[in-house]
């Protein structure tokens, strides 16, 4: 970047982070849902390759974190700020908990049927995204259009992670907060049906888990790109920071 524009620097780093979403997209998000199926189905019923496929998928989770972080870092430079390692964490967990579910589903399910959830979950990516385009200004054909578009192309990362953890949306606050619980809605259905067709106790807790975490990250993560003004972790994390102030 040596000796370039300012504006060139930008708009290359902008393509760079895109591009990664994109890749996670096309790569990442079905490649770690089996992955994890295999994962839960050796760790649940036994066989070979445990260690491997724990090594594969902490490495997909990462890099599908940093591929998330990077884009919303870049959307959100101002909010995010020094905010960086907790945007990423809340990130990860936000990706955890929906590849478990998803994984989970593909080990106690036979064949591809649990491909029925990821239809499920893309519907739901295109209302979001329908409404979006709708709230740009896009009508007729073009909205349609354009919803297809955006679909094919960012409709897997959108069942990992929300809309606006992708890109600032222009959708009204009442459509935002009925995608997401709608989303949580639809993963926490995933999840239950996985355990209901392999009732383990091991497994339904690793969900349960990931699932609480999910409900306390995401409106921290929420709070930090500035969306909404509070949630129940940051006022927590405020209270014991004022603690510790005034113990200081």
């Amino acid at each position: 970047y040596e000796g370039r524009p300012i504006e060139d620097v930008t708009n290359l780093y902008s393509t760079f982070v895109q591009l990664k979403v994109l890749e996670t997209g096309i790569e990442s998000v079905v490649l770690g849902m089996v992955t994890t199926g295999a994962f839960f189905r050796t760790l649940v019923f036994g066989g070979d390759g445990l260690a491997l496929f724990a090594s594969s998928l902490a490495l997909s989770l990462l890099s599908m974190a940093y591929g998330f972080f990077g884009n919303a870092a870049d959307d959100y430079e101002e909010k995010v700020a020094h905010r960086r390692p907790a945007v990423f964490v809340c990130i990860l967990v936000h990706v955890c908990w929906g590849l478990a579910a998803f994984g989970a589903l593909a080990a106690a399910t036979a064949g591809a049927w649990w491909l029925l959830g990821v239809g499920a979950m893309l519907s739901l990516a295109g209302v979001r995204l329908f409404l979006d385009q709708k709230a740009r200004g896009a009508e007729g054909c073009g909205l349609i259009g354009s919803t297809l578009l955006f679909t094919v192309f960012v409709g897997l990362p959108l069942i990992l992670v929300d809309f606006d953890v992708l890109q600032p949306s222009y959708s009204s606050p009442s459509a935002k907060l009925a995608a997401a619980v709608f989303r949580r809605a639809a993963l926490l259905g995933v999840a239950a049906t996985a355990v209901a067709l392999n009732p383990n106790p091991a497994l339904a807790a690793v969900l349960a888990s990931l699932f609480l975490l999910d409900l306390l990250c995401s409106p921290h993560l929420f709070r930090l790109l500035d969306l909404i003004e509070w949630d129940p972790l940051g006022a927590l994390l405020d209270k014991c920071s004022r603690h510790r102030a005034s113990n200081a």
